[in-house]
Protein backbone atom coordinates (compact mmCIF):
# COMPACT_ATOMS: atom_id res chain seq x y z
CA UNK A 1 0.00 0.00 0.00
CA UNK A 2 0.85 3.82 -0.68
CA UNK A 3 0.69 6.90 0.87
CA UNK A 4 -1.32 9.38 -1.22
CA UNK A 5 0.86 12.53 -1.94
CA UNK A 6 -1.84 15.62 -2.61
CA UNK A 7 -0.07 17.91 -5.23
CA UNK A 8 -3.06 20.41 -6.73
CA UNK A 9 -4.70 23.53 -5.30
CA UNK A 10 -3.18 34.83 4.60
CA UNK A 11 -2.93 37.30 4.10
CA UNK A 12 0.14 38.58 5.30
CA UNK A 13 -0.52 40.43 8.48
CA UNK A 14 0.75 43.31 8.96
CA UNK A 15 1.60 45.90 11.52
CA UNK A 16 0.00 49.31 11.34
CA UNK A 17 2.24 51.82 11.01
CA UNK A 18 -0.16 54.44 10.08
CA UNK A 19 2.30 57.02 8.26
CA UNK A 20 -0.46 59.19 7.35
CA UNK A 21 -3.67 58.20 8.76
CA UNK A 22 -6.87 60.20 7.20
CA UNK A 23 -9.65 62.15 8.96
CA UNK A 24 -12.42 60.54 9.84
CA UNK A 25 -15.53 61.73 8.27
CA UNK A 26 -19.11 59.91 7.57
CA UNK A 27 -18.40 61.04 3.63
CA UNK A 28 -14.79 58.84 4.13
CA UNK A 29 -16.63 55.54 4.81
CA UNK A 30 -19.58 55.80 2.86
CA UNK A 31 -15.87 55.90 -0.01
CA UNK A 32 -14.67 53.06 1.25
CA UNK A 33 -17.87 50.98 1.78
CA UNK A 34 -18.42 52.26 -2.80
CA UNK A 35 -14.53 50.54 -3.08
CA UNK A 36 -14.72 47.47 -1.65
CA UNK A 37 -17.97 46.47 -2.78
CA UNK A 38 -16.38 47.25 -6.25
CA UNK A 39 -13.55 44.92 -4.97
CA UNK A 40 -15.54 42.36 -4.19
CA UNK A 41 -16.62 41.97 -7.68
CA UNK A 42 -12.77 41.45 -8.65
CA UNK A 43 -10.39 40.81 -5.90
CA UNK A 44 -12.27 40.46 -3.00
CA UNK A 45 -12.50 42.35 0.12
CA UNK A 46 -9.54 41.65 1.75
CA UNK A 47 -7.55 43.09 -0.76
CA UNK A 48 -8.88 46.14 -0.28
CA UNK A 49 -8.84 46.32 3.70
CA UNK A 50 -4.89 45.41 3.16
CA UNK A 51 -4.16 48.11 0.80
CA UNK A 52 -6.16 50.81 3.52
CA UNK A 53 -6.36 49.88 7.20
CA UNK A 54 -2.96 51.60 7.74
CA UNK A 55 -3.73 55.11 7.12
CA UNK A 56 -7.79 54.43 7.35
CA UNK A 57 -7.76 52.19 10.67
CA UNK A 58 -8.02 55.17 13.13
CA UNK A 59 -11.32 56.57 10.67
CA UNK A 60 -12.74 53.24 10.74
CA UNK A 61 -12.14 53.06 14.33
CA UNK A 62 -13.80 56.49 14.91
CA UNK A 63 -16.61 55.15 12.60
CA UNK A 64 -17.79 52.43 14.62
CA UNK A 65 -17.93 54.13 18.17
CA UNK A 66 -20.53 56.20 16.40
CA UNK A 67 -22.36 52.97 15.22
CA UNK A 68 -21.28 53.49 11.39
CA UNK A 69 -22.28 49.76 10.40
CA UNK A 70 -19.70 50.39 7.19
CA UNK A 71 -17.16 51.54 9.60
CA UNK A 72 -17.77 48.30 12.09
CA UNK A 73 -17.76 46.36 8.29
CA UNK A 74 -14.30 47.33 8.01
CA UNK A 75 -13.15 47.16 11.79
CA UNK A 76 -14.07 43.81 11.64
CA UNK A 77 -12.02 42.49 9.26
CA UNK A 78 -8.76 44.33 10.34
CA UNK A 79 -9.74 42.22 14.31
CA UNK A 80 -10.09 39.04 12.01
CA UNK A 81 -6.78 39.40 9.96
CA UNK A 82 -4.65 40.81 12.82
CA UNK A 83 -4.11 44.17 10.89
CA UNK A 84 -3.31 47.21 13.18
CA UNK A 85 -5.13 45.80 15.65
CA UNK A 86 -4.58 42.13 18.03
CA UNK A 87 -6.50 39.68 15.99
CA UNK A 88 -9.92 38.71 17.46
CA UNK A 89 -12.37 36.69 16.18
CA UNK A 90 -14.94 36.95 18.64
CA UNK A 91 -14.74 41.05 18.00
CA UNK A 92 -15.10 40.60 14.30
CA UNK A 93 -17.75 38.45 14.59
CA UNK A 94 -19.86 40.85 16.89
CA UNK A 95 -18.84 43.79 14.60
CA UNK A 96 -20.09 41.83 11.20
CA UNK A 97 -23.55 40.68 13.06
CA UNK A 98 -24.08 44.58 14.22
CA UNK A 99 -23.52 45.85 10.94
CA UNK A 100 -25.41 42.80 9.56
CA UNK A 101 -28.30 43.39 11.61
CA UNK A 102 -28.25 47.60 10.33
CA UNK A 103 -28.82 45.55 6.74
CA UNK A 104 -25.72 46.18 4.99
CA UNK A 105 -25.09 42.82 2.55
CA UNK A 106 -21.26 42.69 3.03
CA UNK A 107 -21.73 42.10 6.49
CA UNK A 108 -24.39 39.83 5.94
CA UNK A 109 -21.94 37.73 3.87
CA UNK A 110 -18.95 38.06 6.25
CA UNK A 111 -21.34 36.73 9.06
CA UNK A 112 -22.43 34.18 7.19
CA UNK A 113 -18.79 33.27 6.82
CA UNK A 114 -18.31 32.81 10.33
CA UNK A 115 -21.09 31.36 11.44
CA UNK A 116 -20.28 28.66 8.73
CA UNK A 117 -16.87 28.16 9.96
CA UNK A 118 -17.19 28.29 13.71
CA UNK A 119 -14.77 31.90 13.46
CA UNK A 120 -15.69 33.53 16.81
CA UNK A 121 -18.88 32.06 17.49
CA UNK A 122 -20.53 28.77 17.61
CA UNK A 123 -20.63 27.49 14.41
CA UNK A 124 -24.61 27.25 12.93
CA UNK A 125 -24.91 26.28 9.02
CA UNK A 126 -28.50 27.18 9.61
CA UNK A 127 -28.15 30.90 10.39
CA UNK A 128 -25.15 31.08 7.98
CA UNK A 129 -27.56 30.08 4.89
CA UNK A 130 -30.29 32.87 6.29
CA UNK A 131 -27.08 35.13 5.33
CA UNK A 132 -25.96 34.10 2.46
CA UNK A 133 -30.25 33.82 0.98
CA UNK A 134 -30.64 37.27 2.54
CA UNK A 135 -27.82 39.07 0.76
CA UNK A 136 -28.06 37.02 -2.35
CA UNK A 137 -32.01 38.20 -2.50
CA UNK A 138 -30.79 41.54 -2.07
CA UNK A 139 -29.38 41.22 -5.48
CA UNK A 140 -25.92 41.33 -4.37
CA UNK A 141 -23.84 39.46 -7.31
CA UNK A 142 -20.99 38.14 -5.21
CA UNK A 143 -23.44 36.40 -2.31
CA UNK A 144 -24.89 34.29 -5.24
CA UNK A 145 -21.78 33.20 -6.03
CA UNK A 146 -21.36 32.50 -2.66
CA UNK A 147 -25.08 31.26 -1.95
CA UNK A 148 -24.73 28.89 -5.30
CA UNK A 149 -21.45 27.19 -3.79
CA UNK A 150 -23.23 26.07 -1.18
CA UNK A 151 -26.07 24.53 -3.70
CA UNK A 152 -23.34 22.81 -5.42
CA UNK A 153 -21.80 21.02 -2.70
CA UNK A 154 -24.54 20.48 -0.68
CA UNK A 155 -23.00 22.85 2.58
CA UNK A 156 -26.13 23.84 4.69
CA UNK A 157 -28.41 23.14 2.09
CA UNK A 158 -29.78 20.08 0.11
CA UNK A 159 -27.17 19.49 -2.83
CA UNK A 160 -28.86 21.52 -5.98
CA UNK A 161 -26.79 21.52 -9.30
CA UNK A 162 -29.30 23.97 -10.96
CA UNK A 163 -29.87 26.35 -8.51
CA UNK A 164 -26.25 26.26 -8.32
CA UNK A 165 -26.31 27.12 -12.09
CA UNK A 166 -28.77 30.25 -12.15
CA UNK A 167 -26.86 31.31 -9.23
CA UNK A 168 -23.80 31.53 -10.62
CA UNK A 169 -24.92 32.65 -13.93
CA UNK A 170 -27.16 35.51 -12.62
CA UNK A 171 -24.01 36.42 -10.20
CA UNK A 172 -21.50 35.97 -13.71
CA UNK A 173 -24.05 38.43 -15.65
CA UNK A 174 -23.39 40.91 -13.19
CA UNK A 175 -20.14 41.05 -13.69
CA UNK A 176 -18.37 39.45 -10.47
CA UNK A 177 -15.64 37.58 -10.79
CA UNK A 178 -16.23 34.95 -8.12
CA UNK A 179 -19.44 34.15 -9.70
CA UNK A 180 -17.72 33.45 -13.34
CA UNK A 181 -15.13 31.35 -11.82
CA UNK A 182 -17.84 29.00 -10.31
CA UNK A 183 -19.64 28.95 -13.49
CA UNK A 184 -16.28 28.33 -14.95
CA UNK A 185 -15.99 24.73 -12.77
CA UNK A 186 -19.39 23.84 -13.93
CA UNK A 187 -18.28 24.17 -17.55
CA UNK A 188 -14.95 22.77 -16.97
CA UNK A 189 -16.34 19.33 -15.27
CA UNK A 190 -19.63 19.73 -16.61
CA UNK A 191 -21.27 19.86 -13.54
CA UNK A 192 -24.74 20.92 -14.12
CA UNK A 193 -24.75 22.18 -17.63
CA UNK A 194 -22.95 20.26 -20.73
CA UNK A 195 -18.82 19.92 -20.82
CA UNK A 196 -17.45 23.27 -22.44
CA UNK A 197 -13.99 23.94 -21.98
CA UNK A 198 -13.68 26.84 -24.06
CA UNK A 199 -16.11 28.09 -21.95
CA UNK A 200 -14.43 27.65 -19.07
CA UNK A 201 -11.19 28.92 -19.89
CA UNK A 202 -13.25 32.12 -21.02
CA UNK A 203 -14.41 32.79 -17.73
CA UNK A 204 -10.79 32.20 -15.80
CA UNK A 205 -9.67 34.49 -18.39
CA UNK A 206 -12.12 37.16 -17.82
CA UNK A 207 -11.74 37.01 -13.94
CA UNK A 208 -8.18 36.43 -13.78
CA UNK A 209 -7.75 39.78 -16.26
CA UNK A 210 -9.43 41.40 -13.19
CA UNK A 211 -6.75 40.49 -10.51
CA UNK A 212 -9.46 37.89 -8.96
CA UNK A 213 -7.27 35.03 -7.73
CA UNK A 214 -9.82 32.53 -7.99
CA UNK A 215 -9.72 33.44 -11.41
CA UNK A 216 -6.27 32.96 -11.65
CA UNK A 217 -5.68 29.70 -9.91
CA UNK A 218 -8.04 27.69 -11.75
CA UNK A 219 -6.52 29.62 -15.00
CA UNK A 220 -3.05 28.13 -13.86
CA UNK A 221 -4.48 25.01 -13.49
CA UNK A 222 -6.29 24.85 -17.29
CA UNK A 223 -2.68 26.28 -18.34
CA UNK A 224 -0.55 23.24 -16.01
CA UNK A 225 -2.78 20.56 -17.53
CA UNK A 226 -3.63 21.56 -20.95
CA UNK A 227 -7.03 21.58 -20.04
CA UNK A 228 -8.59 23.86 -22.59
CA UNK A 229 -5.43 25.84 -23.33
CA UNK A 230 -2.34 24.40 -25.03
CA UNK A 231 -0.23 23.33 -21.67
CA UNK A 232 1.99 25.86 -20.46
CA UNK A 233 3.94 25.39 -17.40
CA UNK A 234 5.68 29.01 -17.36
CA UNK A 235 2.22 30.80 -17.75
CA UNK A 236 1.00 28.45 -14.63
CA UNK A 237 3.51 29.20 -12.51
CA UNK A 238 3.23 32.92 -13.21
CA UNK A 239 -0.51 33.08 -12.52
CA UNK A 240 0.07 30.43 -9.65
CA UNK A 241 2.53 33.28 -8.22
CA UNK A 242 -0.13 35.82 -8.72
CA UNK A 243 -2.99 33.96 -6.77
CA UNK A 244 -1.04 32.71 -4.32
CA UNK A 245 0.54 35.96 -3.20
CA UNK A 246 -3.19 37.15 -2.50
CA UNK A 247 -3.38 34.22 -0.18
CA UNK A 248 -5.02 31.55 -2.44
CA UNK A 249 -4.31 28.26 -0.59
CA UNK A 250 -5.32 26.03 -3.53
CA UNK A 251 -2.70 28.39 -5.65
CA UNK A 252 -0.31 28.21 -2.55
CA UNK A 253 -0.33 24.21 -2.72
CA UNK A 254 0.15 24.27 -6.74
CA UNK A 255 3.05 26.36 -6.19
CA UNK A 256 4.73 24.20 -3.43
CA UNK A 257 3.77 21.62 -6.20
CA UNK A 258 5.65 22.98 -8.46
CA UNK A 259 8.79 24.05 -6.55
CA UNK A 260 8.75 20.51 -5.02
CA UNK A 261 9.20 18.82 -9.10
CA UNK A 262 10.79 21.89 -10.61
CA UNK A 263 7.97 22.48 -12.95
CA UNK A 264 8.67 25.94 -14.45
CA UNK A 265 10.92 26.44 -11.76
CA UNK A 266 13.95 25.84 -9.92
CA UNK A 267 13.38 22.80 -8.42
CA UNK A 268 13.48 24.06 -4.29
CA UNK A 269 12.22 22.00 -1.55
CA UNK A 270 11.97 24.87 1.24
CA UNK A 271 10.28 27.42 -0.85
CA UNK A 272 7.90 24.31 -1.60
CA UNK A 273 7.44 23.83 2.11
CA UNK A 274 7.12 27.83 2.50
CA UNK A 275 3.81 27.84 0.28
CA UNK A 276 2.35 24.40 1.67
CA UNK A 277 2.93 25.64 4.93
CA UNK A 278 0.98 28.92 4.16
CA UNK A 279 -1.79 26.82 2.93
CA UNK A 280 -2.12 24.54 5.61
CA UNK A 281 -2.23 27.53 8.14
CA UNK A 282 -4.95 28.77 6.16
CA UNK A 283 -6.70 25.16 7.28
CA UNK A 284 -6.19 24.38 3.21
CA UNK A 285 -6.71 20.41 3.58
CA UNK A 286 -4.75 19.89 0.45
CA UNK A 287 -1.75 22.21 1.75
CA UNK A 288 -2.42 19.67 5.41
CA UNK A 289 -1.49 16.85 3.59
CA UNK A 290 0.85 18.05 0.75
CA UNK A 291 3.10 19.18 4.43
CA UNK A 292 2.08 15.57 6.14
CA UNK A 293 3.37 13.93 3.36
CA UNK A 294 6.71 15.89 3.40
CA UNK A 295 7.04 15.08 6.83
CA UNK A 296 6.88 11.45 6.54
CA UNK A 297 9.20 11.01 4.17
CA UNK A 298 11.68 14.24 5.29
CA UNK A 299 10.92 15.94 1.68
CA UNK A 300 12.71 19.98 2.64
CA UNK A 301 12.13 19.13 6.58
CA UNK A 302 13.46 16.84 8.77
CA UNK A 303 10.99 13.58 9.26
CA UNK A 304 8.77 13.42 11.94
CA UNK A 305 5.97 10.96 12.03
CA UNK A 306 4.22 12.58 14.45
CA UNK A 307 4.36 16.11 12.55
CA UNK A 308 3.20 14.53 9.65
CA UNK A 309 -0.01 12.07 11.41
CA UNK A 310 -0.55 15.69 13.17
CA UNK A 311 -1.20 17.08 9.69
CA UNK A 312 -3.02 14.19 7.78
CA UNK A 313 -4.80 14.19 10.85
CA UNK A 314 -6.04 17.73 10.86
CA UNK A 315 -7.29 17.15 7.05
CA UNK A 316 -8.84 14.09 8.26
CA UNK A 317 -11.20 16.32 10.58
CA UNK A 318 -12.27 18.30 7.42
CA UNK A 319 -13.25 15.24 6.08
CA UNK A 320 -11.05 15.82 3.38
CA UNK A 321 -10.63 12.38 1.97
CA UNK A 322 -6.83 12.41 1.00
CA UNK A 323 -6.64 13.30 4.81
CA UNK A 324 -8.11 10.29 5.59
CA UNK A 325 -6.41 7.86 3.31
CA UNK A 326 -2.94 8.96 4.78
CA UNK A 327 -4.13 8.77 8.10
CA UNK A 328 -5.64 4.92 7.67
CA UNK A 329 -2.30 4.35 6.38
CA UNK A 330 -0.29 5.27 9.49
CA UNK A 331 -2.92 3.55 11.21
CA UNK A 332 -2.76 0.42 9.84
CA UNK A 333 0.98 0.41 9.77
CA UNK A 334 2.01 2.23 13.51
CA UNK A 335 3.46 5.32 11.55
CA UNK A 336 3.41 8.08 14.10
CA UNK A 337 0.42 6.33 16.19
CA UNK A 338 -0.32 2.98 17.87
CA UNK A 339 -1.12 0.56 15.19
CA UNK A 340 -4.84 0.29 15.01
CA UNK A 341 -6.30 -1.60 12.45
CA UNK A 342 -10.01 -0.93 12.95
CA UNK A 343 -10.00 2.91 12.55
CA UNK A 344 -7.19 1.98 9.37
CA UNK A 345 -10.16 0.34 8.28
CA UNK A 346 -12.71 3.25 9.21
CA UNK A 347 -10.82 6.02 7.30
CA UNK A 348 -10.16 3.62 4.08
CA UNK A 349 -13.78 3.42 3.88
CA UNK A 350 -14.56 6.86 4.62
CA UNK A 351 -12.51 8.25 1.98
CA UNK A 352 -12.97 5.32 -0.32
CA UNK A 353 -16.75 6.76 -0.11
CA UNK A 354 -15.60 10.21 -0.94
CA UNK A 355 -14.09 8.52 -4.29
CA UNK A 356 -10.61 8.83 -3.33
CA UNK A 357 -8.86 5.97 -5.39
CA UNK A 358 -5.64 5.13 -2.51
CA UNK A 359 -8.43 4.58 0.04
CA UNK A 360 -9.97 2.61 -2.51
CA UNK A 361 -7.05 0.75 -2.83
CA UNK A 362 -5.65 0.18 0.04
CA UNK A 363 -9.78 -0.57 1.81
CA UNK A 364 -8.91 -3.41 -1.47
CA UNK A 365 -5.70 -4.59 0.17
CA UNK A 366 -7.55 -5.27 3.41
CA UNK A 367 -10.49 -7.14 2.04
CA UNK A 368 -7.45 -8.96 0.18
CA UNK A 369 -5.69 -10.22 2.89
CA UNK A 370 -8.33 -9.95 5.53
CA UNK A 371 -6.88 -7.31 7.69
CA UNK A 372 -9.27 -5.86 10.04
CA UNK A 373 -12.43 -7.79 7.57
CA UNK A 374 -13.41 -10.52 6.72
CA UNK A 375 -11.00 -11.88 3.67
CA UNK A 376 -13.29 -11.29 0.17
CA UNK A 377 -11.90 -11.28 -3.04
CA UNK A 378 -14.90 -9.87 -4.94
CA UNK A 379 -15.24 -7.07 -2.47
CA UNK A 380 -11.13 -6.55 -3.04
CA UNK A 381 -11.87 -6.57 -6.71
CA UNK A 382 -14.59 -4.12 -6.71
CA UNK A 383 -12.26 -1.41 -5.16
CA UNK A 384 -9.59 -2.27 -6.97
CA UNK A 385 -11.70 -1.64 -10.04
CA UNK A 386 -12.72 1.70 -8.32
CA UNK A 387 -9.65 2.80 -8.00
CA UNK A 388 -8.09 1.11 -11.13
CA UNK A 389 -10.93 3.52 -12.93
CA UNK A 390 -9.22 6.68 -12.07
CA UNK A 391 -5.65 5.33 -12.79
CA UNK A 392 -4.33 3.82 -9.23
CA UNK A 393 -1.22 1.70 -10.87
CA UNK A 394 -1.25 -0.73 -7.79
CA UNK A 395 -4.66 -1.44 -8.38
CA UNK A 396 -4.84 -2.03 -11.68
CA UNK A 397 -1.53 -4.17 -11.12
CA UNK A 398 -3.65 -6.48 -8.78
CA UNK A 399 -6.63 -6.88 -10.95
CA UNK A 400 -4.48 -8.15 -13.45
CA UNK A 401 -2.95 -11.14 -10.82
CA UNK A 402 -6.38 -11.67 -9.77
CA UNK A 403 -8.26 -11.96 -13.13
CA UNK A 404 -9.95 -9.00 -13.87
Amino acid sequence: MRIITVILSIITFLPSCSPSSVTYSPELIESDMKEVLSAVDTVGPKSFILSKFESHLSAWKKGSEQGIPGADYLLGWCYQLGLGVQKDHSEAANLFHNAAESGLVLAMLAEARCLEKGIGVNKNLVQAIVRYRQAANDGNAYAEAQLGYRYRVGLGVKKDLKKAVDLFRSSSQKGNAQGKVYLGYCYRVGLGVRKNLTKAVELYKWAANKGNPFGQYSLGFCYKNGVGVKKDVNEAVKLFRLAAEQGNAGAQVNLGNCYLDGIGVVKDLKKAIEQYRMAADQGHSDGQVSLGYCYLDGIGVKKSSQKAVKFFRMAANQNAAAGQANLGYCYLNGIGVARNVDKAIALFRAGADQGNRVAQANLGDCYKNGLGVNRNISIAKELYRKAADQGHEGAIRMLRNLGR
